[in-house]
């Protein structure tokens, strides 16, 4: 049946997507998460010797999971636009919700693990500078990841998880019904197979009767009962 899914029910999809777009933005705030890894490369590149604090290699870290992620819940996201069936729908909403779910998880991660990272940056000629990890940037980045996540849970078990558990409630009478009529027909096959057998065996009996009061031969008993056997 086509055509299964509402308008509303892709409510949830639209968050993920919309959001998981911004998201790449957000990594821009400062500290920008970009400007992170680039720095991590460049302080990996550098011949001078600098202090790298494994606050700072973390969230680096957890960055390049995010974008790797992210880019996932896109491609999840948009499949799930051009989806006609509900459970197929259901199913992928699933997997994006717990991609999000990691998403959030890892952009937490960054800031309260990040929030005392610190690493060293050479300057020439001068004493070395300090640069933090985390910015107010990175704190928004955080309250808007969870307000996304707290909308993605509602949405998806209101215009998704309920209307499918609704449906299965609706289809479970008639799932009932056609086990019952399946299991007729198995019945009814069998039935034939059964009456069959009983022939077959009052036949051998009769042949058997025969035999012992003499009006028939062992060899032509043994040839009427293997003649039986054969249909």
């Amino acid at each position: 049946m086509k055509n299964q899914l509402k308008k509303t029910n892709y409510i949830p999809t639209f968050i993920a997507l919309g959001f998981t777009l911004v998201l790449f933005l957000l990594l821009l705030l400062p500290h920008s998460q970009y400007k992170l890894l680039n720095e991590m490369t460049n302080l990996k590149s550098t011949n001078h010797r600098v202090s790298i604090d494994p606050l700072t290699t973390l969230p680096a870290i957890f960055t390049i999971f995010v974008i790797i992620v992210s880019s996932i819940i896109v491609l999840a996201s948009i499949l799930a636009l051009f989806m006609d069936f509900f459970y197929n729908f259901r199913f992928v909403n699933k997997i994006i919700l717990i991609f999000a779910t990691v998403n959030v998880i890892l952009e937490f991660c960054y800031y309260f693990i990040g929030i005392n990272g610190r690493f060293e940056v050479p300057v020439y000629d001068a004493p070395p500078m300090y640069q933090s990890v985390t910015g107010p940037g990175n704190l928004i980045t955080v309250i808007l990841c969870f307000i996304f996540i707290v909308c993605l849970y509602i949405t998806y078990f209101k215009f998704i998880e309920k209307p499918y558990q609704a449906i299965i409630k609706e289809a479970k009478p008639r799932i009932e019904v056609y086990k019952a009529e399946e299991k007729k027909a198995e019945e009814a096959k069998e039935e034939p197979k059964v009456v069959a057998n009983e022939v077959s065996k009052d036949m051998q009996k009769m042949i058997l009767d025969m035999l012992a009061q003499g009006k028939i031969t062992p060899d032509e008993a043994n040839k009427i009962i293997n003649e039986i056997n054969q249909r």
